[in-house]
């Protein structure tokens, strides 16, 4: 049930930059992409151990990109896949180009920001007892979620 869900939401998340724009075979096809590129995103956080509880990067991030390409290649109208004329492949190229800028802007402001917080020390708890514990019960003296047992 949540699987599916999940699936619906980025389905709806991925098309949503053109709703009018695609056949239904295509938002069938649509929403089998993102369901992969979600779960892909997904994969690779964990692997690479980023700290992401609600999975929003492989949402949003996956989503978006997947969703920006998905619109160039399948828009009834101009997309690449039905009309293949140059202005397609151009209008391709530049929502590329657009992810590119988007990621390099998003990334320094990031890097801006978490720099000075990682080298002077303040961008994670070094006790281990408070992850032991959790942050809620060791600085606010309470649990976050007091009716959930943990492990």
């Amino acid at each position: 049930m949540a699987l599916d869900s999940t699936f619906r939401f980025l389905k709806v998340a991925t098309s949503s930059e053109a709703p009018n724009g695609f056949h239904p075979y295509a938002s069938f096809g649509i929403g089998m992409a993102s369901g992969i590129v979600y779960i892909a995103c997904s994969c690779a956080l964990k692997h690479f151990r980023f700290d992401d509880v609600v999975d929003s990067v492989a949402v949003h991030l996956g989503g978006g990109i997947c969703g920006q390409i998905v619109t160039c290649l399948c828009d009834k109208s101009i997309g690449v896949l039905y009309a293949g004329t140059q202005e397609s492949f151009k209008w391709l190229g530049w929502s590329l180009l657009g992810i590119i800028a988007y990621a390099a802007w998003a990334g320094t402001v990031t890097a801006l920001l978490m720099l000075p917080l990682h080298l002077s020390g303040r961008l994670k708890y070094t006790d281990e007892n408070i992850y032991e514990r959790g942050i809620d019960a060791c600085i606010h003296k309470e649990p976050a979620y007091p009716d959930v047992k943990l492990l």
